[in-house]
């Protein structure tokens, strides 16, 4: 991107940041609300070809540790890819996996000086130095709560990354692999893998026009016998959303392969974690 183009949205991130305008070009998530851990207690991506949103990045670092042979990243919002270094420099350089609180209160004098004397090792890394030292050299955040970023993660402990800081850092040491797309419209993607991550994703489709496109879209990525795992927060409130989501995504190749249910303290029940579809092997 130009110097102009990266200006634009760290401008615009500083706009919704201060007047609680939100934007679906600039959301950005601090971490998953996902339960990772009990996740892929279930999903097996060791030495499997894994094409996983980005997001937090915390799905990424998820598959890595647990040994995935390749890692390819998608998101429908370009910033996640300039997230996901600001991730790796707090890794690498405070020994911690997220910003502090500070991040999303007064901008974070300690991170903006950090940010500037990174070198970055590629032309994504060098536009995701840029993005934030202009977004945050803009200044304090007028609201205590920044609504460019997520702000409330639901299971904040709930990573299988995080005794592994060591290990995890090795993610990093090639450029991240990143398309910015929609699964739900047509997408350019010519490679194939054995597991697709698309966490909350569907439960942001409004259409069945968009959930037939992203069931489209997952058969055409997915090898034989690969599944592709979703996840959902409205699964457990609303059963005719999940319902209607089976209806379309199994009524060609993939078949409904996994249900994942965890005990939920905080609302005394069980609660859905994922789905997985899986795709069927041509004979």
């Amino acid at each position: 991107m130009t110097f102009n183009e990266i200006k634009e949205k760290a401008d615009e991130a500083y706009i919704i940041t201060n007047t609680k305008r939100g934007t679906s070009s600039l959301t950005l998530y601090p971490e998953s609300n996902e339960h990772l851990c009990e996740l892929f207690n279930n999903v097996d991506v060791f030495n499997k070809n894994v094409f996983t949103v980005l997001g937090s990045c915390d799905q990424a670092l998820s598959c890595y540790h647990g040994g995935a042979k390749t890692i390819d990243t998608f998101d429908r919002v370009y910033p996640s890819l300039w997230y996901a270094y600001l991730r790796k420099w707090i890794i690498f350089n405070q020994n911690r996996f997220y910003p502090s609180y500070h991040f999303f209160t007064d901008g974070d004098e300690e991170l903006y000086n950090l940010i500037c004397k990174i070198i970055p090792t590629n032309q994504d890394e060098a536009d995701a130095q840029l993005f934030w030292k202009l977004y945050l050299s803009r200044g304090p955040h007028k609201y205590k709560t920044n609504y460019f970023l997520f702000n409330s993660p639901i299971c904040s402990q709930d990573k299988p990354f995080l005794d592994d800081i060591d290990n995890v850092k090795h993610f990093f040491d090639n450029p991240i692999n990143f398309k910015c797309l929609n699964i739900c419209q047509p997408i350019d993607v010519d490679k194939q893998y054995d597991v697709v991550i698309l966490s909350n994703i569907l439960e942001h489709t409004v259409t069945n026009k968009e959930r037939e496109m992203a069931r489209e879209n997952i058969e055409s990525i997915l090898k034989d016998g690969g599944i592709a795992v979703c996840s959902s927060l409205i699964y457990d409130l609303d059963s005719s959303f999940h319902n209607n989501e089976v209806g379309i995504l199994t009524s060609n190749s993939l078949t409904m392969d996994g249900e994942y249910k965890d005990y939920e303290a905080l609302i005394g029940k069980e609660r859905d974690i994922a789905y997985v579809y899986k795709k069927k092997k041509r004979f």
